[in-house]
């Protein structure tokens, strides 16, 4: 199982009461809930093998858990405040029990108000979705705030997938057309973008694994060169004119335009999309912008109905060895980006759904092995170096730029923490730098 703040375990005692094959009455208590059935109490409220699901309402007031600290109270729109566990299993090597940290609140706030917090010093640690651009004003008022600014590596700038399954035929066929993709990466100027939204910090790369042995520069640097011109050219081949006002056409006489229905949690900021947009059309493909919630996205990308999704993110080692479905289709374990009815197919054994095209079922050939090798086998460094060459041959996701830190702000009243090495949702953010270690001066 991949992924960041996941339980493969669950405790039997108090979750048996919620689940049919022990409590016949499951679906009793999950009606008096309000809920249809004992699987989405069982699965919806109160076990979730992501674990940060579980302590969004009241009811996990009641789950017993591992974690260094547990909900206080009842958690509502604006915070959430957390009390350290007494049963918690660690110890410090002096023998006390840890956490040092007795209460925890977390607050919901709008983005752009979490700068102004930070200066304020009202925010003790904060990295998960720091924006770059407020970087200059964070570093400028950091003795006003007693803070620090740091920039740890974090992954990769954000990417796009266009939908070979889009349910309207034509748009189907267009993106599922690899010329068109690679037309799209070609016509978007990286180290504009790097300097405008990234601070220059970044380096122009496609979207690929990190830290793998497999991964080569060459790789990196697949389709990343700014060519219109190219772009051009490929979107010729495929026969789609211009008409007069610029914009190529459909097959069937349709402006060529792409809905971008865009969360800021993937796309980092409202000018991302805008400017690449632009980039876009420059080429004569239309795009509207929309913003919509990340759940909406989630929706729409089960349902099949999104013409570019984008919570994809990036593998590293680790986690693409566990779970391989990080780099083919659907690209994420947890909300479907590429392919819904390849995988309706998958998973029926071919009775439901569509059939894939031969590519993905190579990709998916090698998932069912890749688990099973050592890494560093020549085995092993086969199937990877073939993971990453029918990816760039298909170029399912296409990206921006590498090496781009995750901005991460401590209070100087904060100790014990440590020097960040890497700041990524598939390493868990700060969990690998001991929070239940770190104190109050």
């Amino acid at each position: 199982m991949g992924g960041s703040y996941f339980a493969p375990w669950a405790p039997k005692h108090f979750l048996t009461e919620f689940h049919l094959k022990y409590n016949p009455k499951a679906n009793e208590l999950a009606k008096a809930d309000g809920l249809d059935t004992w699987t989405k109490y069982y699965g919806g409220i109160y076990w979730h093998k992501w674990k940060d699901a579980v302590v969004t309402s009241p009811f996990a007031l009641k789950v017993p858990v591992l974690e260094s600290h547990i909900l206080m109270e009842a958690p509502n729109t604006q915070r959430r405040v957390f009390e350290a566990n007494p049963y918690y299993f660690k110890v410090d090597t002096a023998g006390q029990q840890l956490p040092y940290i007795t209460v925890q609140h977390e607050r919901f706030l709008e983005k752009e108000l979490w700068p102004i917090e930070i200066m304020n010093g009202n925010v003790d640690q904060k990295s998960q979705n720091q924006t770059l651009s407020n970087f200059p004003i964070l570093k400028e008022n950091e003795a006003k705030g007693k803070y620090s600014v740091r920039l740890p590596p974090g992954a990769l700038g954000p990417v796009m997938l266009f939908n070979q399954t889009h349910p309207d035929p034509v748009l189907r066929k267009i993106y599922a057309d690899v010329r068109f993709r690679q037309a799209m990466s070609l016509a978007i100027n990286r180290d504009e973008l790097n300097e405008s939204l990234f601070l220059g910090l970044g380096v122009p790369e496609q979207a690929l694994p990190q830290n793998v042995p497999f991964v080569t520069d060459a790789d990196k640097q697949h389709m990343v060169a700014f060519d219109v011109p190219g772009a051009n050219a490929l979107l010729d081949e495929m026969g789609l004119k211009r008409g007069s006002d610029g914009i190529r056409l459909r097959p069937d006489g349709k402006p060529l335009t792409i809905l971008w229905e865009f969360t800021l949690q993937h796309a980092k900021s409202a000018e991302f999309p805008a400017l690449i947009a632009d980039y876009w059309r420059q080429v004569g493909v239309n795009v509207l912008l929309k913003e919509v919630t990340t759940q909406l996205t989630r929706e729409k990308a089960r349902a099949n109905t999104m013409d570019i999704t984008m919570e994809w993110d990036v593998p590293y080692e680790p986690s693409l060895l566990s779970d391989p479905d990080h780099f083919m289709p659907p690209y994420l374990a947890l909300y479907p980006l590429l392919g819904v009815p390849w995988m309706d197919w998958k998973n029926s054994g071919g009775s439901q759904g569509e059939t894939p095209p031969e590519w993905v079922q190579k990709l998916w050939k090698i998932g069912a092995e890749w688990p099973t090798l050592v890494p560093g086998t020549p085995r092993y460094m086969e199937l990877g170096k073939e993971m990453i060459r029918i990816n760039l041959e298909n170029l399912s996701i296409i990206g921006t730029l590498g090496q781009i830190p995750l901005m991460n702000v401590v209070s100087n009243r904060l100790g014990n923490v440590p020097r960040w090495t890497l700041n990524a949702y598939l390493y868990g953010y700060s969990y690998p730098y001991r929070c239940d270690q770190w104190y109050f001066k």
